[in-house]
């Protein structure tokens, strides 16, 4: 299920035109410098089997998608471009039903 998840916001991200580069997260982001293409987007998706409400521990199995995106902004002019990628990746991911998820 994870994997279909990841391969269907992998696909909707192309998409995104402005984005160089999509992958699942593996610490490409972490190295000095990042190895990847600018801009970029990388995924993980983490699940989370304990949940714990009012002292009661309950085995359930929470999964969430974390987007990062990684830029490199050259000219201070840039900067704010940011944003409207973030925007147009929201709206490319939210709302959309992927393999009977939203």
């Amino acid at each position: 299920m994870i994997k279909e998840i990841l391969m269907a916001v992998e696909e909707r991200l192309k998409e995104v035109e402005e984005l160089a580069y999509v992958e699942l997260d593996w610490g490409q982001g972490d190295k000095q410098p990042p190895a990847v293409k600018f801009p970029a987007v990388l995924l993980a998706m983490n699940r989370e089997d304990v949940d714990e409400h009012l002292g009661v521990r309950s085995f359930v199995g929470k999964y969430e998608l974390s987007v990062k995106l990684l830029m490199l902004t050259l000219h201070r002019e840039d900067r704010y471009e940011v944003y409207d990628l973030l925007d147009k990746i929201k709206a490319t991911l939210h709302s959309k039903h992927i393999d009977g998820y939203f």
